[in-house]
């Protein structure tokens, strides 16, 4: 792409804000947690609206492209159907780094690192694939707060019917092979008892009295 000198200065503009814009996402984003609130997660999202539609409109398009990504991320977050994820995070601060060193390139008239870009591309289509976990869903209990209930639980992949032998036992302990049936001795006759009569016969039990 041939600049010049009238475009230059808008070009240059454009870069300014486009900086600008990513201290602000990388500043947000580290003081973001699972918890955030809704309107730093908007602050984000139209920072990188922002720079997708300069860079979009001035011709840069791997960097919308790029960015367009981020931008559908934030997008479902901001909209509450996908949950703020340390992952997800850890993932956008990459990706802040990524279109610094895109805008970066692009200015000093360079390419752009493109395996790079093409890594992160692919990670965040494959959370954007993934089912998303919906804001504000109920986290799956840690392993204490279960074993400290003081109660058994049913989790996938154990039995039903594992008993507790203790009150704090731990529904993820391995379970223990099924004990073998108790052999009882075999009980004596009663000296005062009757044994069996045979069929057929006409003798009598009586029993002894002391």
């Amino acid at each position: 792409m041939s600049f010049d000198l009238e475009m230059e200065e808008i070009f240059k503009v454009f870069f300014e804000e486009s900086v600008e814009g990513l201290d602000i996402m990388e500043s947000s984003l580290l003081n973001l947690d699972v918890s955030a609130d809704r309107e730093t997660i908007n602050t984000i999202f139209r920072a990188a609206h922002s720079i997708k539609g300069g860079a979009a409109t001035f011709g840069f398009m791997e960097v919308s492209a790029f960015t367009h990504g981020v931008e559908t991320l934030l997008d479902e977050m901001r909209q509450g159907t996908r949950g703020v994820t340390q992952d997800a995070l850890q993932l956008l601060l990459q990706s802040v780094d990524c279109m610094r060193e895109m805008l970066k390139a692009t200015q000093d008239k360079q390419p752009v690192d493109a395996p790079r870009v093409a890594a992160l591309s692919d990670e965040i289509n494959q959370l954007l694939a993934t089912k998303p976990e919906p804001a504000g869903a109920a986290p799956a209990p840690s392993i204490a707060s279960i074993s400290g209930s003081g109660a058994c639980a049913s989790l996938p992949g154990y039995s039903r019917h594992v008993t507790c032998e203790r009150s704090n036992a731990s529904p993820f302990a391995p379970r223990r092979p099924p004990r073998p049936p108790r052999r009882l001795p075999p009980q004596a006759t009663p000296p005062n008892s009757c044994r069996a009569i045979p069929a057929g016969s006409s003798a009598s039990c009586r029993t002894r009295t002391s």
